[in-house]
């Protein structure tokens, strides 16, 4: 219950000091990681899905600590949500670290249930792998784990995984068991935060229930301050002059700018590719491009920044499909090519139909 700092003692007399931001770090060598239960014991069905509202389905860690329930680091966007699942992974942990529920009532895989999806917020790219159990009497069996990777850090984003292939198989006919893997890997160079929510299971693409071939909400509203951002496309801010959002490059992508609950959104339908041009601006003293995307079939799409000359060079995103998801590109990925001071030009390129919004520098 005591700190003393003693600066330059014995000399500087006369002298004064100003001390600020005292951080005690912990020798992850010398943390014990220490599995176990977490939660209240409640129940859900796949119909109900998992979230972390109320009381909470019992999780048991593996090869990391409990699961801890915590206040969701981010609630605008893609979850509102209050409370979330956290798994604070530690870099000595196991590559397979994780938690499995045994809280869902008992189940069968089939395609009413078998795409399973689940929003994370990571503040590592990596992978996150799902797994159904069944409880054999002598152990637990399982057809081995479905892999999604993140795309972005510090964000939330929703994961899609597939494990319709199980179905029929003799260890999903009765599911006693849930199990998650986060941050999966052999050669983890630091602890990682690991936060998830909103797991659910759905039809399987193609039985009879269709997915969602557009969006139905908007996309989330931008949090930077007005005064930061230099705008292309987007109602929370007043846009660059000269914005085309559909300038005439031969493409035979069909775009349009459509209302999504009030919101006006931009639509490439058909992308192969598609150009937006505004005013010369000077983006030198920023240092992100932010955009929203929502589709429904892209896999990947690239986002070329052009400047005048032209110069162009482009920034792969690979998708998460049938939700908004929120981008930020370090504009450092353009500066080696692009001269940031004359930026004029957006140019993407992909296949499918992309729904975007909230196109600024910030």
């Amino acid at each position: 219950d005591l700190i003393m700092i003693f600066p330059a003692w014995g000399t500087g007399n006369g002298a004064e000091f100003s001390v600020d931001n005292v951080v005690f770090n912990i020798d992850p060598d010398a943390v014990a990681t220490s599995p176990g239960d977490s939660g209240d014991g409640a129940t859900t069905t796949t119909a109900m899905g998992i979230d972390f509202e109320g009381p909470q389905l019992t999780w048991g860690s593996f090869d990391t600590n409990p699961v801890q329930y915590v206040d969701n680091p981010a609630t605008t966007g893609i979850n509102t949500s209050a409370t979330v699942a956290l798994l604070t992974v530690l870099q000595g942990d196991g590559e397979w670290a994780g938690a499995r529920t045994e809280g869902i009532d008992t189940f069968a895989l089939d395609a009413t249930n078998c795409t399973v999806k689940m929003d994370v917020y990571r503040d590592t790219i990596g992978l996150t792998h799902v797994k159904f159990e069944k409880n054999n009497g002598d152990g637990w069996g399982s057809a081995g784990t479905v892999a999604v990777s993140n795309t972005v850090i510090n964000q939330w984003e929703t994961l899609t995984f597939d494990t319709c292939g199980w179905i029929g198989h003799a260890e999903t006919g009765v599911i006693d068991g849930f199990a998650i893997h986060i941050d999966q890997t052999a050669t983890r160079s630091q602890d990682t935060l690991n936060h998830f929510d909103n797991i659910m299971f759905s039809a399987q693409e193609g039985s009879g229930t269709a997915p969602d071939t557009a969006p139905a909400i908007a996309a989330p509203a931008p949090t930077a301050a007005t005064a930061d951002v230099i705008a292309v496309f987007s109602d929370s801010y007043t846009a660059v002059t000269g914005v085309n959002t559909n300038p005439n490059w031969g493409q035979a992508t069909v775009t349009t700018e459509v209302d999504i609950e009030g919101n006006n959104t931009l639509k490439m339908a058909g992308l192969n590719y598609q150009g937006i041009e505004y005013s010369v601006q000077d983006v030198s003293g920023k240092t992100t491009l932010h955009l929203d995307y929502w589709t429904a079939d892209a896999t990947t799409f690239d986002v070329f920044l052009i400047s005048e000359g032209p110069a162009e060079t482009s920034h792969t995103i690979t998708t998460t499909q049938s939700g908004w998801q929120s981008v930020e590109i370090p504009l450092s990925t353009y500066s080696g090519v692009v001269d940031l001071t004359k930026a004029f030009q957006f140019k993407f390129v992909g296949a499918g139909t992309i729904y975007l919004d909230n196109l600024y520098f910030y």
